[in-house]
């Protein structure tokens, strides 16, 4: 099943809905497939991982370059042989190369198939090369001599992690493309490219920077690679620090531009958490539930239309996207919190090993940097450990991010909720109190009472469904003043009264809803408000809402969690345009509108960008 979103035969546009539709129309399968949230991330979170981790491999690789892979028991780098240099210079190469093929996919330069075989084969053979010369160095050059492994090595080790994590996801896209589940293409959006670009620009800024302070501060390449990493994510240990007034400068000048690279980064990263993970889960829940609800209605061999009328239904759905947004917010926040406890735990256990420590410091010194406090009375000194906190603190920042966000967003709308219980319970316990006073008998309080109720019952915005009996009036009333009822008046004017009477209702409605759009984009609308709506709206439009199971079925307004007061606005404008076309196709009539003149109408079809086709 193709996972295609439909409106039909509402007017949508993106700014109605909370999820990406082009993304979801990519997909193959349909969102109420168990495994469609897998594929979804899949298909657009494989190649943004991709390519944050393949700039920052190369990164490594050159540390790796740089550094020698040997050095003495007291710490003095040996040079290495022209073998290990050459083949290390070779797998760098290919990684870059790598990196530009996706770049130029990311680009749209080249096609989905070239771009992918390319990209699995080149970072293949790139780990191979280095786990190659890796194997060969440790046997023949330090495993049965004095010698010992030097940053160099380490940071060759993590950069073969770091190709092998870049071939894994690629080959997987691949791999759900071949099986049919998505088209053959990334599923990005402008934020999720954009990601590449500000990745690609803090590893060359960081390769430039520690390039440079190598020099002015006398460390090697490797421990400078490792405090441009400590100093940008603003942990700070203090384990290498600037000791002279030229190395003050360039520190205070460098880094101020690398937080401000990692600022925007940490920007997309947030933006597209909020945009990807819970519209997509909320999506998904929601479309399951309604399927098994129309299963349990067609085995019920209920016969009943369950039209617009049905108030029912559309209750039922209000409280499915509620609970579908609550679950969505919850599950991330859980899901930040697992994945975070996990990479702290992990981490510590690393540097337990790495740095002979035991492992409530380990945890201790990882718990720090996750905040970015870092005291400095535990830092890494090793090359293992320098070169796996350099991975460890890139790789905590997006984590961190997601992390604040998820967590932060559910305790927030926990905190209103539970303001709003307590409200509620307020609220209740006054009405009792005012109930118990008034049993009494006395005169004022009753009256206070009844002031009391309807202020309560005003605030809270307490509504409840009209009856059938008034909705077929109120509708029969709106049919009727927009020439729905069937009159075969042959006098022009009153056709024309009439719809001029119907322009200034779609026109005031639109402004208000319009207005409403921007200023509560999570507003939605009440049951009376849908009727009125439906009462102006083109046949075409009219007639979807008889269709059986309507507030369930596919042509139903509130299907999926949007934007509702954009979406009236869209329909109450585009019924405007067509009722506007009938006032000036009117023979030769073109006078006054009525109440609402030419020159507001025009005003406003300008201002939301409306064409009068008129």
């Amino acid at each position: 099943m193709h996972s295609t979103i439909s409106f039909e035969p509402w007017v949508v546009d993106q700014r109605t809905l909370q999820f990406n539709q082009r993304k979801i129309n990519l997909l193959y399968i349909d969102a109420r497939c168990k495994r469609f949230v897998f594929w979804f991330f899949l298909s657009c979170y494989g190649p943004v991982i991709t390519s944050v981790m393949g700039p920052v491999a190369n990164m490594l690789s050159v540390a790796a370059l740089v550094n020698s892979w040997r050095q003495t028991p007291e710490g003095k780098e040996i040079k290495d042989r022209t073998g290990i240099y050459v083949i290390n210079a070779t797998s760098l190469g290919i990684g870059c190369i790598s990196n530009i093929i996706l770049f130029m996919h990311f680009s749209n330069r080249l096609t989905y198939i070239t771009s992918q075989l390319w990209n699995i084969f080149g970072w293949s053979i790139a780990m191979i090369l280095l786990v190659a010369d890796l194997l060969w160095c440790w046997n023949k050059e330090i495993r049965f001599t004095d010698k010992q492994k030097g940053i160099g090595f380490w940071y060759a080790f993590f950069t073969v992690i770091l190709y092998a994590g870049c071939t894994a996801t690629l080959s997987l896209h691949f791999l759900g493309y071949k099986l049919k589940k998505y088209a053959p293409k990334f599923n990005l959006s402008e934020d999720e490219r954009t990601v590449m670009m500000y990745t690609l620009w803090l590893s060359c800024w960081f390769m430039w920077g520690a390039g440079m302070f190598s020099q002015i501060m006398n460390i090697s390449y490797g421990s400078a690679v490792y405090y441009c990493v400590v100093s940008t994510t603003t942990v700070g240990l203090g384990d290498v620090t600037p000791q002279t007034v030229a190395a003050k400068i360039m520190t205070l000048i460098f880094f101020l531009s690398s937080l401000l690279i990692l600022g925007l980064i940490v920007t997309l990263t947030r933006t597209i958490v909020q945009k990807s993970f819970r519209p997509i889960v909320s999506l998904h829940i929601s479309e399951s539930k309604r399927s098994i609800f129309l299963k349990d209605l067609a085995n019920k061999n209920d016969h009943r239309a369950h039209d617009y009328r049905d108030y029912n239904q559309f209750l039922l759905m209000r409280k499915t996207h509620k609970e579908c947004e609550s679950y969505a917010k919850r599950s991330g926040a859980i899901l930040s919190v697992v994945i975070w406890i996990l990479f702290w735990l992990i981490g510590a256990l690393i540097f337990k090993f790495i740095e002979d420590w035991s492992y409530f410091n380990a945890l201790y010194f990882c718990f720090l940097c996750l905040i970015t406090i870092g005291y400095g009375d535990f830092a890494p000194s090793t090359g293992a450990g320098r070169s796996f906190f350099v991975v460890w603190a890139l790789a905590a920042v997006p984590l961190m991010t997601c992390l604040i966000n998820s967590v932060g967003e559910y305790l927030y709308d926990l905190g209103w909720s539970l303001s709003g219980n307590l409200n509620k319970a307020i609220r209740l316990t006054y009405r009792k109190i005012n109930k118990a006073v008034s049993a009494l008998g006395s005169h004022f309080f009753r009256n206070l009472e009844l002031i009391l109720t309807t202020t309560q019952r005003t605030n809270s915005g307490e509504n409840t469904s009209s009856s059938d009996e008034q909705i077929k009036i109120e509708l029969a009333e709106n049919l009727s003043e927009s020439d729905r009822s069937g009159d075969d008046s042959n006098l022009l004017s009153n056709k024309q009264l009439k719809i001029e009477k119907k322009i200034e209702r779609l026109w005031l409605l639109a402004k208000d809803y319009s207005l409403l759009s921007e200023t509560e984009p999570d507003h939605k609308l009440l049951y009376q408000e849908w009727v009125s709506i439906f009462s102006l709206l083109p046949d075409k439009q009219f007639e979807v809402i008889f269709s059986k199971n309507f507030w369930l079925s596919n042509v139903s307004p509130i299907r999926y969690n949007t934007n509702e007061s954009r979406l009236a606005f869209l329909q109450l404008s585009s019924a405007l345009k067509l009722e506007m076309k009938k006032l000036f196709n009117q023979d030769g009539n073109y006078n006054a509108l009525g109440a609402l003149n030419r020159q507001n109408s025009s005003d406003f079809l300008e201002e939301h960008n409306i064409q009068n086709e008129a």
